[in-house]
């Protein structure tokens, strides 16, 4: 391997270390998708907005990457009860004293409010909200548009009925675009669990931790330099997070490429 082939393979490296820092796990895949994929857009759907916050961090890393997004954020909105009225359990993780941000008395997950809040980031054409059942809505989605996405995050309802049609739909876009980032949270309750325990026993699918609530799935047709990046990014999200020396010495190199960077800058 040429010396230039090493310096170019070193810095891709260490960008893909440095897309980790101080971002979580899900930012961390969506630098990494930005950085590996070339592409001048980064197409991202969102099963369950709540209040737009995950939008927002998403469509902040992606453009610090230097591509531009296009996201499309799937949610009930405040059309919820007759929704949650069919999935009483999913409804009661919320409103609790446990856990004060899942909660609908503040307003904060109205269709207006998350509107305002992603626009602050993105413009009205990078950013569609769609209003609904994600069942129904992603398929007539990707009827219209055609879509292939880079990137899909499940974080809608939790009981394993929805989450197997969410799946559902998701996979069908991954077989027109196979290098399509699947990312599943909350694993840790049982409907998305035995999902996810059933994507891993399907020959077709790679899963990759991120941590124990956080798996992303990426097809085995997946071009090997995608499925590498991945990998390479949970590994480095997980070592990170558990090993602050190695996370302090991660930093460190790169502060000192990025002083390196700066005077060759000013020399040349």
């Amino acid at each position: 391997m040429s010396f230039c082939r090493r310096i170019r393979r070193l810095v891709f490296w260490m960008k893909l270390l440095a897309v980790t820092q101080g971002r979580a796990p899900l930012q961390s895949i969506a630098a990494a998708r930005s950085l590996v994929s070339g592409s001048p857009v980064i197409t991202v759907i969102e099963i369950g907005v709540f209040k737009g916050d995950t939008a927002v961090g998403l469509a902040r890393v992606i453009k610090a990457s230097g591509a531009a997004i296009r996201y499309y954020g799937l949610d009930l909105f405040e059309d919820k009860d007759a929704f949650f009225a069919a999935h009483t359990e999913d409804r009661a993780q919320y409103d609790t004293a446990d856990y004060p941000y899942w909660e609908f008395t503040s307003g904060e997950h109205t269709y207006a409010r998350v509107r305002e809040k992603v626009h602050t980031v993105m413009s009205a054409q990078e950013c569609t909200l769609i209003r609904g059942d994600s069942t129904k809505t992603l398929p007539d989605l990707a009827a219209r548009l055609g879509l292939r996405p880079d990137l899909v995050y499940i974080d809608g309802c939790h009981d394993r009925d929805v989450v197997e049609m969410d799946w559902g739909n998701v996979g069908n876009l991954a077989r027109v675009g196979t290098d399509l980032v699947v990312v599943f949270d909350d694993y840790l309750s049982d409907g998305v669990a035995a999902v996810v325990d059933v994507i891993s026993s399907d020959s077709r699918w790679r899963l990759y931790w991120l941590n124990a609530n956080q798996v992303a799935v990426v097809s085995v047709r997946a071009p090997l330099v995608s499925r590498v990046t991945i990998w390479s990014t949970a590994f480095a999200v997980r070592s990170l997070s558990s090993r602050p020396a190695l996370r302090a010495t991660v930093q460190s190199t790169i502060s000192i490429l990025r002083t390196l960077r700066r005077v060759f800058r000013r020399s040349s």
